[in-house]
This record gives C-alpha cells, structure tokens and sequence, in this order.
C-alpha cells in the first residue's frame, strides 16, 4: 500500500524544529547510526551527502574519513545542533545548508543518505528522484522507510491514523510507505537494491522504555533472524546503475519481492 499525503514544509519545519523532543526520542537515532556504519564501512575519500540530516549524527560519524559532508535540512535549529555534533578530529570538509531536499542541487555524490526523511515529504517518488539525481553513477544511496507492508507496520501505521484522528500531535499524517513500494520507485530511477537492514518491532507500550533498553531491544531484533524479517523498520542501500538498463520496456528485478 502506497499513500502520499500533501505535507507543507512549514509543518515539518515546525516539527523539526522542536529539536529537544527529537534527540529525547534518540534511541532509533542511535540504531539507524549503527546501521548505517555496518552498511558504509570504508568512506575514505568519498563524498557524501546527508537530506534531512537532523542532527548530523548518521554523517557525521564518517567526518574523519570523507573528503567532504555536506549537511541538508529544513530547520535551522537542527543544523545547529548539527554543528555542535562536529566530531574533535574532524578531517573532512563540511557544508551545512539549509534547504529543501526535494529542491537541492549540487554535483553527483558518492554516497547519498535519505533516512528518517520519505515519510514527512509532499512526493515519496520525487524525493527518491532527487537522491537518485545526487547520487553519481555507481554512487551508494540509503534509505529508510518503516514497512507498511509487514503485519507490524501496518499495526503501527493504523495506530498513528487513529491517533492522529483524535489528536494530530505534528499537524500533518505521515506517508504510507511500503519496502516494495520502495524499491520499485528507485527501480524507475537507476537504482539498484544491493541489500537492507531491518529493526524495531516495537509494541504498544514500549516506546516508554529508557533509550539505553530501546537501543538493545532493537539491536536484538536486528541480530535476531527471526525476528528481524518481519521488523517494521528498513535501511535500503541502493547503487546507481547505468540509466541505460533502466530503460523503458525493460522490467525491474526487486530483489526479496
């Protein structure tokens, strides 16, 4: 199931903006940065671009060894924070801009990061065009949906329709996003599925545990096969291919459909 809802900018902005209540709710931040590491092990010398890149932690833990980071959000209380998350031995060149991902220009990147962002933009399909668009040929794009598709997503997506049918805490109901649906928008746009990390299978009830409990609960579902195929939460890395081979006429293979 695919739903695109129309989003303004200034509610996310206003969402976003809130940066106490996002690093307080951290421990999914702290797992996507893990993954996120497993996925990228050696960045020596690439450059990397991060939209909606919150507080900065997902790229910034690669400052050493990148050549360049560049930083893209909406808020600038988040680019902010991001700054003060400068590591000390910083290596690389970094960019802080705030901007528009769905808007943002600049060369082709090695690595392109997208997480936490597709379920709070007006277009899921224009946000995966404008990664792909950023990321060079042979170039790594990630990103991160929560999995409309498993029976744990859909538990927690009719959980937030519901609650946002009482009361919509950040004005706005997010994008309904599948891991499928995924994958065939990035087919459409030169991207290739090379593989993908699933965690978090959290019940009602949870979400009130410590960061430190969340944090080891979610690296147990992750480590856990069993569990982790039917977590609702996915990191997908993804390659830029030659726009050639995804020519139209030409069907997509998705990997794990």
């Amino acid at each position: 199931m695919e739903a695109t809802v129309t989003i303004e900018n200034s509610a996310v902005r206003v969402l976003f903006d809130d940066t106490q209540r996002y690093v307080a709710d951290g421990a999914h931040i702290i797992v996507r940065q893990q993954i996120v590491k497993r996925l990228l092990p050696d960045v020596t010398g690439m450059r990397i671009l991060d939209l909606g890149c919150g507080d900065g932690r997902l790229s910034l833990q690669f400052a050493q060894a990148a050549s360049l980071v560049t930083l893209v959000d909406l808020s600038d209380r988040m680019l902010a924070r991001a700054r003060s998350n400068v590591p000390a031995d910083c290596g690389a060149r970094l960019r802080f801009v705030r901007a528009n991902g769905l808007t943002f220009r600049d060369q082709p990147y090695d690595v392109v990061l997208c997480v936490g962002v597709l379920a709070h933009v007006p277009s899921v399909e224009g946000m995966v065009a404008r990664a792909a668009q950023l990321t060079r040929d042979g170039g790594l794009c990630i990103f991160q949906v929560t999995d409309a598709g498993c029976l744990v997503g859909k538990l927690q997506y009719a959980y937030l329709h519901l609650r946002h049918r009482v009361r919509n805490p950040i004005g706005y109901q997010m994008n309904w996003i599948t891991r499928n649906g995924l994958c065939e928008i990035a087919a459409r746009h030169g991207l290739d599925l090379v593989t993908e990390r699933r965690h978090s299978m959290l019940l009602p009830g949870m979400g009130r545990l410590s960061p430190d409990r969340r944090v080891r609960y979610d690296s147990f579902v992750m480590n856990t096969p069993l569990l982790s195929r039917h977590a609702q939460e996915v990191l997908a890395m993804f390659r830029r291919s030659d726009p050639l081979a995804h020519s139209p006429g030409r069907s997509a293979v998705i990997p794990g459909s």
